[in-house]
């Protein structure tokens, strides 16, 4: 059940009753939603703290999200590095051929000049 005061100020009520002393009283209705959606504290008039803890479902289903982020960001990692190990070997195969290449022609036989008659 909410309350509507918007005649005065504009701002929608939901009426709290506080567990401890049981004072009756009444809060924003955005600010009663948020702290159920997402957990949170308020206080009663007296001063005690009422609120909202956050849900076994709702921690869990934001582990999933942050380790779905995880692994997105692991997986981006992955493929930078596989094109990075890919560079590399390519680099590594181009200097061994042009070191092959070299060896050769450091080791070949200069030809023998026939001797003139």
């Amino acid at each position: 059940m909410n309350i509507d005061i918007g005649a005065v100020s504009g701002v929608l009520l939901t009426p709290c009753v506080c567990p401890i002393c049981g004072a009756v009283y009444a809060i924003p209705t955005l600010t009663y939603e948020s702290r159920r959606k997402n957990g949170g504290d308020w206080y009663c008039p007296n001063g005690h703290s009422v609120g909202f803890a956050k849900s076994r479902a709702d921690e869990l289903e934001e582990r999933v999200s942050e380790l779905a982020r995880e692994k997105q960001d692991l997986e981006k990692n992955r493929k930078e590095l596989l094109k990075e190990l890919n560079n590399a070997q390519q680099k590594v195969f181009d200097h061994e051929k042009r070191i092959a290449t070299l060896e050769k022609k450091v080791t070949k036989k200069p030809k023998q000049e026939k001797p003139e008659v």
